[in-house]
């Protein structure tokens, strides 16, 4: 398997967090959509290398967590993935989901971030 050429070289991504919440990936700023996907990303962001329940996590997004709350999760963090890889070809897979099905994590570090919904 061959890594793509634009990721050969270091990824500059900068997540902004003091005012309005900013995805900037070697300089193109990235469209985040919706209040609640914002919500979540900061939520990730916040509690970066740290587990978060699928409850608290949806407690951040919404007042009362819909039934659909787990569902709707995984498609913000999906949708951040697509939009990863639309600002550079390759990323997204570099921002990918991991194990059981309990909560979140994410890790945001050098050129990799990792987030599981469980």
């Amino acid at each position: 398997m061959t890594s793509s050429p634009a990721l050969s070289a270091p990824v500059g991504i900068e997540f902004r967090i003091l005012g309005p919440l900013e995805v900037i990936v070697d300089g193109k700023h990235i469209a985040l959509g919706s209040a609640k996907m914002r919500t979540f990303l900061a939520s990730l962001l916040l509690w970066s290398m740290q587990t978060v329940t699928l409850d608290r996590l949806s407690r951040s997004v919404w007042p009362e967590a819909p039934l659909s709350a787990a569902a709707n999760l995984r498609t913000y963090a999906y949708t951040l993935r697509m939009r990863l890889d639309r600002a550079l070809p390759g990323l997204g897979a570099r921002w990918r989901r991991y194990g059981a099905a309990t909560g979140c994590r994410s890790r945001a570090g050098g050129s990799t971030c990792t987030t599981s919904i469980r």
